[in-house]
């Protein structure tokens, strides 16, 4: 490794997955970006890009690549026989292609989103929240994170046609997915657990296909997983474990992503007032309000890439095969960009620029199920209920991905009786 970089008086290399950088990711990253753009750090051992433009570039330079095999540096990689599914069918799902094979499975899975799955996800997303916010509303005082686990977790299965009973199957596969992504070294516990369920997950998934098959076309249902049967079938593009590897990263990829920023917003919204009265206010300041969040705070922290070539950037000599994080927190309160960058403005007029979801060829595929799902379940819970958080202090996963508390401890007091009084005054 040769590594240029100038001493500074103070060294402001961290650990990404501490909980002392994960309570202010955003001041770490800032103190690197002021020391060099592209920072090599020994605590990582991998490079940390901290420049809303060069996060970019480097989403952009096909000499990083996607094509990370997160598990390869573990003590299990002598036994890579032994987990087949997570040694070779993992490096296959679509966030680690790159080139031709991403080139041909994105756009048969974006295919599977025709207007009429997109309707039945809004329509099932309501749904959901509503059985939920009624469950706020019997239980009054709980921990947040079971209800925000169990909304995308019961949308997802909805949309895709599979039975509810498998909530927690489901959160389990999607924990230690996220784990596995998350670490740069999982444990053989977690990949021998993964491993587990996603033979599981593939049993349940294979068994619904076959059925699906089976039907008549002109009998088959609007489900997600539908859809990307008959994208395949269509086309005759994907093999059947492609498909299996497209539905995982639908269902795991952004599930922890889509609970982790349910707690957040909720944790920030529910303590300012006046984000309180803009989510509760007119749809435009509602929109700016969940645009401005999904920038900051944010959630997710960053995304990895691996160096395919060696080249020189910002006068760093960059190895192949060695790590960098693409600090998306980092881009999304760069100065540079975004003026006083650890405030929220809903005003803000480029909120919209924010990196959170990565951008690019990468940019994630179920963004727009996220952005509903959270954009119906803050409106909604926020104009039946007056929440309070019950905390002051939290502590966090240890993933470099996202910020993931462990708990919250909320209230929630029904707005009923002022919500009839205005419906009352109105007639």
């Amino acid at each position: 490794m040769s590594v240029s970089i100038v001493e500074a008086k103070l060294d402001p290399d961290f650990m990404i997955v501490s909980q002392e950088a994960l309570r202010d990711p955003w001041g770490s990253f800032a103190r690197v970006r002021e020391h060099s753009p592209i920072f090599w750090s020994t605590i990582q051992k991998a490079w940390m890009v901290t420049t809303y433009d060069d996060v970019i570039a480097g989403f952009m330079d096909r000499r990083l690549s996607s094509q990370r095999n997160d598990a390869a540096s573990t003590e299990a990689s002598t036994e890579a026989d032994r987990y087949p599914l997570v040694f070779r069918f993992m490096p296959t799902t679509i966030n680690n292609l790159d080139g031709l094979d991403h080139a041909r499975i994105r756009p048969l899975i974006v295919k599977a989103f025709s207007k009429p799955v997109i309707d039945r996800m809004r329509v099932v997303t309501a749904q959901v929240v509503t059985e939920l916010l009624d469950e706020c509303e019997n239980m009054r005082e709980f921990d947040f994170m079971d209800i925000a686990y169990r909304l995308p977790g019961l949308v997802t299965l909805r949309i895709l046609g599979l039975p509810d009973s498998y909530w927690q199957n489901l959160t389990d596969l999607s924990s230690l997915f996220v784990h596995f992504q998350g670490m740069q070294a999982p444990s053989l516990t977690v990949i021998a657990s993964l491993e587990r369920k996603l033979a599981e997950f593939f049993e349940l998934l294979s068994s619904f296909i076959a059925k699906i098959e089976a039907t008549p076309k002109e009998q088959l249902s609007s489900d997600l997983l539908t859809a990307l049967v008959l994208a395949r079938d269509a086309e005759k593009r994907l093999t059947h474990e492609e498909l299996l590897a497209a539905v995982i990263i639908l269902v795991a990829g952004g599930f922890d992503s889509t609970a982790s920023t349910s707690a957040i917003f909720v944790n920030w919204i529910a303590r300012r007032p006046e984000l309180v009265g803009a989510v509760r206010g007119p749809q435009a300041d509602f929109d700016k309000t969940l645009t401005e969040l999904w920038r900051y705070p944010g959630v997710t922290v960053a995304q990895t890439r691996i160096v395919a070539e060696d080249f020189e950037w910002h006068s760093q000599n960059l190895k192949k095969g060695d790590l960098v994080y693409l600090g998306l927190m980092a881009a999304n309160t760069d100065p540079a960009i975004f003026d006083e960058p650890c405030s929220i403005r809903i005003d803000r007029k480029n909120a919209i620029q924010a990196k959170t979801f990565g951008h690019g060829a990468h940019i994630c595929i179920g963004m727009m199920l996220a952005k509903m799902e959270l954009g119906i379940f803050i409106r909604q819970a926020f104009e039946r209920f007056e929440i309070e958080i019950l905390q002051d202090q939290f502590e966090y996963w240890p993933l470099h991905t996202l910020v993931r508390y462990t708990a919250m401890n909320v209230r929630f007091s029904p707005r009923v009786a002022a919500g009839h009084a205005e419906r009352a005054g109105s007639e």
